[in-house]
């Protein structure tokens, strides 16, 4: 569950496009003239000991990725966060009893960054257990692109096939932030499409 921010010289805000609260500057002293991080968010998340959750668990936030490039996540106070391993799928936690709050930080690839680079970085699964006492206090930095930005892929991969390297890279021209998850559903659906009209049909 997401909170509204408190304290001196900052305040939660909604953001207009996502609906979401994040915690911006409301100084004076901060000069606004040039370009904000408007689409990036800071999430205050409080998860409190003895409230069931999916299916009568512990999980009080159930598995999800997170949209944008990057998520920064500061190990809270009290351990709770899971990540699913590529490897086998397993969940896997992350925080410890034992550590010291804010001492590390978990850095999630976020969906953008899956579909900007062709699935090469996959964006990471995850989920929030209820602490075994009393509350949890989660603050993840969502890094976002602005939702009308148009990603053009064509000039860096053009640099790296120059110079030997290997762009990890889709192909984009002039697709914004906005409409990557329906062209990624457009093409899935074209995909599927060409591999049943490869079927043979049945006499």
């Amino acid at each position: 569950a997401d909170t509204g921010a408190a304290g001196t010289g900052a305040a939660g805000t909604r953001d207009a496009d996502t609906g979401e609260t994040f915690i911006s500057s409301a100084s004076p002293k901060v000069d606004k003239s040039g370009p904000a991080l408007r689409h990036s968010l800071m999430r205050a998340c409080r998860y409190v000991a003895g409230v069931r959750g999916v299916g009568g668990s512990t999980v009080l936030c159930d598995e999800h990725t997170d949209v944008g490039f990057l998520t920064l996540d500061a190990h809270a106070n009290r351990p709770g966060l899971e990540v699913k391993r590529r490897a086998d799928r397993q969940w896997i936690p992350i925080e410890s009893e034992a550590e010291p709050s804010c001492e590390r930080m978990a850095i999630m690839v976020g969906d953008t960054l899956e579909r900007t680079s062709g699935g090469y970085y996959e964006a990471t699964p995850h989920r929030v257990h209820a602490p075994s006492e009393g509350e949890r206090i989660g603050l993840p930095f969502l890094l976002r692109g602005r939702s009308d930005a148009i990603i053009d892929t064509r000039g860096p991969k053009e640099a790296a096939l120059k110079s030997g390297r290997v762009a990890r890279l889709g192909a984009f021209e002039t697709t914004t932030i906005k409409e990557l998850p329906a062209l990624e559903a457009a093409q899935s659906i074209l995909h599927s499409w060409f591999r049943s009209a490869k079927v043979p049909q049945a006499a």
